[in-house]
């Protein structure tokens, strides 16, 4: 099974997991969340996947700096695709 990771992460990419995973272990196995510079992560994370048609759809969008407990309550399936946003007007000084 696999995922892929982009965004505000050390290591973006494709990842291979076991089964399924929570949001935590996909986020610690792209090695954190990071700052990219100039940019700062805003804590949004969004979760796409490829529905019948094979059109990448959005599932859910969750904010982990307001609800940190959806990265241990999240369940992460084969084949999605996890963006770790940045903010453009917060950048770092």
């Amino acid at each position: 099974m696999s995922i892929h990771i982009s965004g505000c992460v050390k290591k973006s990419g494709e990842f291979t997991i076991a089964s399924t995973c929570t949001l935590r272990e996909a986020v610690e196995l792209a090695g954190g969340i990071i700052d990219r510079s100039p940019f700062i992560p805003t804590g949004i994370i969004t979760i796409k996947t490829k529905d019948i048609d094979k059109e990448v759809k959005t599932r859910k969008t969750v904010n982990f700096k307001k609800s940190p407990s959806v990265l241990d309550d999240e369940v992460i399936n084969d084949n999605e695709l996890l963006i770790i946003q940045a903010d453009g007007d917060k950048l770092l000084k």
